[in-house]
């Protein structure tokens, strides 16, 4: 799932500090690790320990 751009930007204007510091945080990984932590949080989800 991706947010679109409409609601990327709605979220920069609901929660910007919480907003810019993610960007800034997942910025670092490539596409690649991008979805593999996708994978890696969905496991986790299932399995109930993120919520």
């Amino acid at each position: 799932m991706k947010l679109a751009e409409r609601g990327g930007a709605l979220l920069g204007k609901a929660l910007p500090a919480h907003y810019a510091w993610v960007a800034n945080l997942m910025c670092h990984f490539s596409a690649g690790e991008r979805q593999l932590l996708k994978q890696l949080m969905s496991k986790l989800h299932q399995a109930g320990v993120a919520k």
